[in-house]
């Protein structure tokens, strides 16, 4: 699959699997190439931060004797590395979290028969060569499913059908080795523990 960049500071990209974005995307993701712009400044200036600490460890070390510098150098490090990982985790934090939030807008800007054909296309491509897959949607998107799947083959064989009881946004699939639930709920819970946003448990 390709990807089209957005933003790339050498710490961090951001990518998107379409070339355009629809307007009610726009903002999330400047959003999010602001955040990780500011990332990068964060970085640099804990970059400077760790260069004036061992200057000043160094010229307390000359002024006060090696043994009292080294101890001021680890105690100077020890804070500071103590701060960056609380900087970086409440920065990974915020980064999972705007990434999140976009997603989710992205994903709420969809036609229901969008979201689930393409929710359906990404599970089967998920199982790799293992078929045949039997999908089982809600009746409405049934037909939607299946002219996804005709306007662009999988390289397995795939069944659609009806099952009564899903709604418009759940999704079931069937392999030889297994069934997975593709429901978008689950799929967006499956993001925020990836990026550690709820529990795993």
């Amino acid at each position: 699959m390709a990807f089209h960049l957005i933003h790339a500071d050498g710490l961090s990209l951001l990518a998107s699997d379409r070339p355009w974005l629809r307007g009610s995307e726009r903002a999330p993701v400047e959003e999010a190439a602001t955040l990780l712009a500011d990332i990068r400044l964060l970085h640099d200036r804990q970059a400077e931060a760790l260069a004036q600490v061992q200057a000043i460890a160094a010229a307390e070390g000359r002024a006060s004797g090696a043994e009292a510098g080294r101890a001021a150098f680890a105690a100077a490090i020890a804070a500071l590395t103590d701060q960056v990982e609380a900087d970086r985790a409440r920065r990974d934090e915020d980064v999972a979290a705007l990434a999140l939030a976009a997603l989710r807008q992205m994903v709420g800007a969809l036609a229901d028969e969008e979201r689930i054909a393409a929710i359906a296309q990404r599970a089967v491509e998920a199982l790799g060569s293992r078929g045949p897959v039997l999908i089982e949607v809600s009746e409405a998107m049934m037909p939607h499913v299946e002219r996804a799947f005709t306007d662009r083959p999988s390289a397995i064989e795939v069944a659609v059908r009806m099952q009564d009881g899903l709604a418009d946004d759940q999704c079931r699939l069937t392999a030889p080795d297994g069934r997975i639930v593709a429901d978008l709920d689950v799929q967006m819970q499956s993001f925020a523990r990836r990026w550690e946003l709820i529990d795993a448990d």
